[in-house]
């Protein structure tokens, strides 16, 4: 997608990454069906890149779109593993990577100790470790990452069906 300068800019693309030309895109049920996935999309996730060509960066925005709701969704059961990082950074953060062996939506997580996490609500995608942090709250004290470690629950979709 090519868009012209400034916040006004804007271009439609079809789910399938082509341009929206005459006001329609391709069957979308039948797009999944070419794909593997059941036509009503309850058994995959769509996965939207936005890249700056341009500036020769990577990805710019990367996100998850469910095709149907959550309740809908046929899910594998997900296996989540946690590595906490051995000691808070300089700043009082703790790193925490994540990673499934198989895709997780919705996932969150808490944690009996102080701080706002560097992201909420996400999906976790095999082979596509996530690293989050756990940011202090000023003037709390910094964060325990061996306390962290043992307190850590991890939610998913998957996990109430």
């Amino acid at each position: 997608v090519d868009l012209g300068p400034g916040a006004g800019a804007v271009a439609w693309v079809c789910a399938d990454g082509q341009h929206q030309s005459a006001g329609s895109c391709n069957d979308l049920p039948a797009m999944l069906a070419a794909k593997g996935c059941a036509a009503d999309g309850s058994d995959c996730v769509m996965r939207a890149e936005l890249f700056d060509a341009a500036a020769g960066a990577g990805a710019v925005d990367s996100h998850v779109d469910l095709l149907t709701t959550p309740a809908q969704l046929h899910l594998l059961p997900a296996e989540i593993t946690a590595t906490v990082a051995a000691a808070p950074a300089a700043d009082g953060s703790v790193s925490v990577t994540r990673s499934t062996n198989a895709t997780a939506v919705l996932v969150t997580r808490t944690t009996g100790g102080q701080g706002v996490w560097s992201d909420n609500a996400f999906t976790l995608l095999p082979g596509a470790p996530q690293t989050l942090v756990l940011r202090t709250i000023v003037g709390a004290a910094p964060s325990d990452a061996k306390a962290l470690a043992a307190s850590l629950r991890t939610e998913h979709v998957a996990m109430y069906r």
